[in-house]
Parts: structure tokens; sequence; C-alpha cells
């Protein structure tokens, strides 16, 4: 935009200018700095001010008469802009005192433009995650197998208890003699569990268990295999913000983007919603699904 501005006001050998600009900022910053760098110094200031989109381009360039309502310089950037993505471009116009207002006009890139970049490093990503997803997969597996198990050999554990128990009691002793020996063994497993509580610091129960031997083993065979699992989670991560800053521009042109129809990994999408749920807070596939792939068709509202 800049450097169109300033080949029509100067001529088309000067350097482009480029202009660093915030979405709070109101459009009156954009025309100081329009201003700054267009205006002369023994010329009177230019006024520039912003309207809405003409019916076409050629109509802009040729027609200086502005049919369309100017923005308040007061209006923000991101509202603005956001406004102009609907018609994919706007008109700024110079006004020179005395003479009819230079108008050029602007196109606004699409969303399929704007993202390309990001939807381009997602893809990457997820091919980088290719990978490290088949060994992440391989040692979740072989450590889920494990923990199971553990967990059957743990109640084999207790039916063997239970059946030596009752052969004792019925066929070598009697209840007199083994009832002090059974109330003896559950208070050994209720001291166990306390003192289990107080080495892990969590509540003993069999989901507790299961889940702290799965985990134990799962690391075990991250070392075996070579899983980096810091660069996973660095992968993960990078995913899940590219995904929201999509959807964040989604949001602006008031479109729908889905990370499931732009990706073909599924395993790769369902590590970043994850990875999302443990950020947001939400612990169910359903929450995860609306808050990541629900179609951004909110309109702005907003008006000149």
């Amino acid at each position: 935009m800049a450097k169109r501005i300033a080949e029509g006001d100067r001529g088309k050998d000067d350097n482009a200018v480029l202009f660093l600009l915030h979405p709070r900022q109101p459009i009156s910053m954009i025309s100081s700095l329009i201003q700054a760098e267009i205006t002369r110094k023994d010329e009177a200031p230019i006024a520039v001010s912003f309207h809405g989109a003409q019916e076409s381009i050629s109509q802009a360039r040729t027609d200086s008469a502005l049919t369309t309502p100017q923005w308040a310089q007061s209006t923000e950037l991101g509202d603005f802009v956001q406004e102009a993505a609907q018609d994919s471009k706007f008109v700024i116009a110079l006004h020179k005192q005395g003479q009819a207002p230079h108008v050029l006009p602007v196109r606004v890139p699409t969303f399929e433009q704007r993202t390309m970049h990001l939807r381009d490093r997602l893809k990457q990503i997820t091919g980088e995650m290719q990978s490290l997803l088949e060994i992440k997969t391989k040692c979740d597996d072989l450590a889920l197998k494990g923990a199971k198990r553990a967990a059957t050999a743990g109640f084999g554990g207790l039916v063997a208890y239970w059946g030596i128990v009752y052969y004792l009691t019925f066929h070598v002793y009697s209840w007199d003699l083994m009832e002090p020996v059974t109330y003896l063994t559950g208070l050994t497993g209720v001291l166990g569990g306390y003192f289990w509580f107080l080495y892990h610091q969590k509540e003993i129960s069999y989901r507790s268990v299961f889940e702290m031997s799965s985990a134990k083993r799962r690391e075990q065979f991250y070392d075996q295999y070579g899983f980096d699992r810091q660069a996973f989670d660095d992968l993960v991560n990078e995913g899940s913000e590219l995904r929201r800053a999509i959807k964040k521009i989604a949001a602006d042109y008031s479109t729908s983007w889905s990370m499931d129809k732009e990706l073909n990994d599924d395993r790769a999408v369902k590590e970043i919603k994850k990875n999302l749920r443990k950020k947001t807070g939400k612990s169910s596939d359903a929450e995860t699904a609306d808050e990541a792939d629900q179609d951004s068709t909110k309109p702005s509202g907003k008006k000149p």
C-alpha cells in the first residue's frame, strides 16, 4: 500500500515505504504516516481519508467522485480491515487543496492468500510429526500392554490370596486362627496405601496405579526407541498456535476453516487437539471439536 501511494505522488523511481501497524491503532495513525511520507516541505498538508470499496477497482481509478461512505479516523485498524475483507478491497483518497481527490484502490488479500504460509507451515509440521508419531504410537501400545499384563498379574495375586485363605481356613486351620491373620493382612494393605500416598502424593486407586505403571513403562520405551519428547511437544505446541492464528483470521473473514479437512493426518490432528484440551481445560473430545473446528461465521457487525 505504501509503495503505491509513494509512486502515485512522487514517481515510480522512489523506494517503497513499509509501515509497521497494530490492529488496535486508529486509522488516523495511518493517515499521519502517509501524510509524513508524501507531503513535501513547501506544500500544504495532504488530507487522507479511507472509504469503502467502489463498485470496481477500475471505477475507483477513473472516478474521482467517491460514492462510498468515509470511515471515521478513530476507527481501529483491526475493525477496518475486518470490514474491508468482506469486499476484498477499499479506497484511500488523497485530498490536495484546490484539486480533486486522488483515489488509490487497495486490494485486501483473500483468506487463502493471507493464510497460505500459515497453512503450509502447519502441513510441514504434521509431516515432521509423522516419524515421531510412529515411534510414539509403538511405545504407547507397548506400555499399555505391559500395564495390562501387570494389572492381570495383580488380579491373579488377589485370587491366589483368596484361595490360600479359603484353604487354610476350612481345610487346615480354623477361622479362630485365620481371623487375626486376615485382619493383619488387611491392615497391612491400608498401611501400604497410606505409604503410597505419602511417597507419590496421589490417592491410591486402581486407575492411579494403572496410569502410573503405564507412564513409567512409556518413558522407558521412549528412551529405548529414541523418541524425542521435547521436539515432539514443540511441534505440537507450534501446530496449536498456528491453528489458533488461522481460526482467528477465518473469523475476520467470516468464513469457515477446519483443521481436519486441511490435514490428512488424523493422528497429528488428534495430538494437536489433545494439546488444546490441556491449555483450555476442556476434558471431552466433543468440547474440543466444538472449540477447534466449528464454523467461524460470526459477522463483524461493524459499519463505517
